[in-house]
């Protein structure tokens, strides 16, 4: 073989060589892509927080409706204080705890938050109140609602974050304290307070 043709063979050698390694440097992957859109996050109101018919008393005093294992309880200071009416309530609303249901993406965080102390005034006279503090949130099944295991949170200033169950549902409870003053005038007392729930 002559040097002319030993220098092509060695030049096309090279060129094998050459993009042969070019072609170990180099490499393509097909890439998934998606996105999940989030429900949209619900609250419902299943129940209101009542304090039910309240005789009143000498003293100023407490009502307490608090949650329980799944149950709640209402306790008064007793007298010469409130003490809690247990006869026949015919019109008047019984005591009960504020109640609610979420619905939701299931797996996602949550925030809940709500303003207090709230007051409640008389209907008949404005210018007779009472005062409610409220309790932190707490898991309870509601209408058949198995609540989230992770709800944690304070009582001031009243906020919580809990998680959508694998089920898209949550549900808790909230409590409250009323103050009642010595001989609290007679009558309905009525008032709100707000609840909001963002995702994280």
């Amino acid at each position: 073989m002559n040097i002319t043709k030993r220098i092509s063979l060695v030049a096309i050698l090279v060129a094998i060589s050459f993009g042969a390694v070019r072609a170990q440097n180099t490499a393509t992957q097909t890439v998934q892509e998606g996105a999940t859109i989030a429900q949209p996050i619900c609250l419902f109101v299943v129940t209101g927080l009542q304090f039910g018919a309240i005789l009143t008393g000498s003293s100023s005093g407490t009502v307490h409706v608090a949650a329980t294992s799944n149950s709640w309880t209402e306790t008064a200071s007793g007298a010469p204080g409130p003490v809690l009416y247990t006869g026949s309530h015919g019109g008047v609303t019984p005591a009960s705890i504020a109640s609610f249901t979420v619905s939701g993406e299931p797996g996602l965080d949550y925030t809940i938050a709500y303003s207090g102390p709230s007051i409640i005034t008389n209907t008949s006279n404005s210018s007779k109140t009472m005062s409610i503090a409220f309790d932190a949130p707490h898991s309870e099944t509601v209408n058949g609602i198995t609540p989230s295991t992770t709800l944690t949170g304070t009582s001031s200033p009243y906020t919580a974050t809990s998680t959508i169950t694998t089920d898209g549902t949550d549900a808790w409870v909230v409590g409250g304290t009323l103050s009642v003053g010595a001989n609290q005038a007679s009558g309905n007392y009525t008032g709100s307070f707000s609840v909001t729930i963002a995702y994280d």
